[in-house]
């Protein structure tokens, strides 16, 4: 019953996951997704010898790095969507196996709890040195939910397992 709990939540969090990724991704391109056009026609209008000295120095100052600051921006975003889909999609993957008994998905299972628990000690240790209570309390969580996923899997409900 624990195990089916837990392929649900899995299920869940990763369904949540797939919808976080792919909107954080379009959020990031259509917000700041014009700067490479801007860019293009800064760089035209700095090349055009008509144009007159304080716009070039405007572009030059401003206008430019401005572009530049934006598209790094849509990128990291865009990267951060990516990232949150791919990890979303291995654990949907995985939940499906939880709830298909597949020894595979236990095994991934285990390398999640185990990155629940470093991931957890890190964001301790770190909330420790900064002294945020919500970044100790945060890692605290993650470590009873690293230790709750390790702990069932590696116990005698792995001989359940195909």
């Amino acid at each position: 019953m624990a195990l089916f709990i837990i392929g649900i939540v899995a299920l869940l969090s990763s369904l949540g996951g797939i919808v976080l990724g792919v909107g954080i991704t379009s959020f990031g391109w259509k917000l700041f997704g014009n700067p490479q056009v801007d860019l293009m026609c800064y760089l035209y209008l700095l090349a055009n010898p008509a144009t007159p000295p304080w716009l070039q120095s405007y572009l030059m100052l401003y206008a430019i790095p401005e572009a530049l600051r934006l598209m790094n921006l849509a990128t990291l975003i865009g990267i951060f969507g990516a990232a949150v889909l791919i990890v979303s999609l291995i654990y949907f993957v995985a939940a499906i196996g939880l709830l298909a008994m597949k020894n595979w998905a236990r095994i991934i299972m285990i390398i999640v709890g185990v990155l629940y628990l470093l991931g957890g000690i890190g964001t301790t240790v770190f909330g420790g040195i900064t002294l945020s209570i919500l970044l100790i309390i945060w890692g605290i969580i993650n470590l009873l939910w690293g230790v709750i996923i390790i702990a069932y899997l590696v116990s005698d409900v792995k001989y359940e397992f195909e």
